[in-house]
Parts: structure tokens; sequence; C-alpha cells
């Protein structure tokens, strides 16, 4: 784990270096502020249940009723992605006044992914609860690494025509895709 936290560094560091550098300074701060926005947000939508989560599995020793307790875990995730999906959608009609911003689309367009964005959250707890190290170690590399994968390509072939848009939706893809390959 620790180990893998240290690549993770590293890679978040060559793809902030690489993002500013495609990007500018303007678009790299709507980038920016796209991301702490969001995050900001989520931090509303936590209310413990991951923490909790992974302390029940922790002290579950029934396999069967460890699994019921992470497909609960599951479905009390979807519904926060939900509900925290439909609050960044309302609050993009409200974003642009408030910061003086010009994200209300890129809200709007994104806000259908973000209703995976609380399983980021879910998973690193029921690797921790079930003593699957190996897994939060997977999942905090793979979604990076992908999405590094996504930038070179996007150098590589659009150079030039590369947009916050399409950073940001690279970023959610590669995060909803990491989440499914763990």
């Amino acid at each position: 784990l620790y180990s893998s936290q240290i690549v993770f560094i590293i890679l978040g560091t060559f793809v902030s270096a690489y993002n500013a550098r495609i990007l500018g300074p303007y678009n790299y701060g709507i980038f920016s502020f796209f991301t702490v926005f969001t995050i900001f947000v989520l931090l509303f939508f936590r209310f413990g249940f991951f923490s909790s989560g992974g302390y029940l599995l922790a002290h579950e020793t029934d396999h069967r009723k460890e699994r019921e307790l992470i497909g609960s875990l599951i479905i009390v995730s979807l519904l926060i992605g939900v509900f925290y999906s439909a609050c960044i959608f309302v609050s993009s009609f409200f974003v642009d006044q408030v910061f003086r911003t010009n994200i209300k689309q890129l809200l709007q367009a994104c806000s259908a992914l973000f209703i995976f964005l609380p399983f980021q959250l879910l998973i690193p707890q029921i690797g921790l609860g079930t003593n699957k190290i190996n897994n939060i170690s997977f999942f905090n590399i793979i979604s990076k690494s992908l999405y590094l994968f996504g930038l070179l390509l996007f150098i590589t072939f659009l150079y030039g025509k590369i947009t916050v848009n399409l950073l940001i939706l690279l970023n959610l893809v590669t995060v909803v895709i990491g989440l499914v390959i763990v």
C-alpha cells in the first residue's frame, strides 16, 4: 500500500504537470476549480457510511454476512451518488453567478458520471475492512495510469485540440473504468 501511494503521488505529479502545460493558466484554472468544486460538494455526502462500513467489515467473521454488507454498502453508495449527481446538476445553475466562472454546461454534461464518484470513497474502505490491501493499491494506481495513458494518446493525436472539457471527461471516465476494473 505504501509503495502504491508513492507511485500514485508520482503519477499525480506528472499528470498535474501535463495538465498545466497543455491547458495553460486560464483553462487549468477552470480544470482546478471544477475539481475542487466537485470534491468540496462530495464532502457533504460522505455521512460516515463508508468508514463505518469498513469498520463493520473488519469485525465481521461470517463470509456470507460480509458479502451482504458489501452489497448494502454498494447500494448506499449508489444512492449517495444519485443525490450527489443531482446536487451537482442543480448547483450548476448557480455556480457561474456565485463564483463568476463558466462551468455550468460542463457540470451539467458530466453530472451523470458523478453518480460513480462516491465509490472512490467506498473501495478503500472495503479493501481495509476485508483486509484486501492489494485492491486499494491497484485502485489507487489504475485510474491515474489510465488517465496518463489517455492524456499521452491525446497529446499524440490531438495536440492543439485538447480542451478542458476533454480532460475533465477523460478524468471522470478513467475513474469509472478504474472502479469497474477493481
